[in-house]
């Protein structure tokens, strides 16, 4: 359906388009061009991208892609709330369609987003191991209960978080992506995690999370720090036991999908 091996000279990948012609839904979906830069593609590639998210992207490309071919007779908002519907939730439908930073909820069936972009002058480092974690396994770790001090502990720090990508206050979000609902429960599964947060966080990151349910591991630093990168591979190549993670740089997408 889809192929994202050709890049134009600006590095970006399209999906295929498949003309002038009547076309069935499986077509809707190659037809939608889709882009997605270089460093992407090549996280998608390595493994660093889950299936179910690269189903993400085929899904807003189908979408984004039929309602062009048929008028634009949708909004963007009814457009999100159809992809949620088809993934069961927005976590990942709404950052793929709009870019930036997405804030979304669901309500009586409908999808309310915020988009903020994100600072271009912010990059993400994406420690990537050589194994795949289930995102089923990842859940199951997870306890059927929290408790009511714990739900505050991290409603807290999301409003925090939120806030200080808004302000462009990053030195709270060393603070502000603290976790005691899942990554305490999900890290044993991930073999060197503890030591690529511990080395992410010597190396001057201003935040390092699990992405997700992971096994990626992702830390927030400034675009210029290229000698975290340079020190984050020198380290992952000479520490035998993080050996299996691989670090990509890569910058916020503040444009979302786009159909052309």
């Amino acid at each position: 359906m889809a192929d994202f091996t050709h890049f134009n000279d600006q590095g970006r990948a399209r999906m295929v388009d498949v003309g002038e012609k009547d076309v069935t839904h499986r077509e809707a979906v190659a037809a939608a061009r889709v882009l997605v830069n270089r460093e992407t593609f090549d996280l998608i590639r390595s493994g660093g991208v889950k299936k179910g998210d690269v189903l993400t992207v085929a899904q807003v490309a189908g979408i984004m892609g039929a309602n062009a071919l048929l008028g634009d007779k949708l909004t963007e908002r009814q457009m999100l709330t159809l992809a949620t519907a088809i993934e069961g939730h927005p976590d990942n439908v709404a950052p793929a369609m709009l870019g930036g930073f997405v804030t979304s909820v669901i309500d009586e069936g409908q999808v309310y987003s915020v988009k903020k972009d994100i600072d271009p002058e912010l990059a993400f480092a994406a420690f990537v191991p050589d194994f795949r974690l289930l995102t089923s396994k990842a859940r199951a770790a997870l306890p059927a209960m929290v408790s009511h001090k714990d739900a505050v502990y991290n409603l807290s720090r999301a409003a925090l978080a939120t806030a200080a990508f808004c302000e462009g206050n990053y030195a709270l979000l060393g603070v502000a992506t603290k976790d005691v609902l899942h990554q305490k429960y999900r890290l044993p599964l991930i073999e060197g995690g503890d030591d690529v947060f511990e080395l992410a966080q010597d190396l001057g990151a201003q935040a390092v999370y699990i992405s997700g349910a992971g096994p990626t591991i992702m830390a927030v630093v400034h675009k210029d720090d290229t000698e975290f990168f340079t020190r984050a591979e020198a380290a992952l190549a000479a520490d035998s036991p993080l050996h299996h993670f691989t670090v990509h740089r890569l910058l916020a997408d503040n444009v979302g999908a786009v159909v052309s």
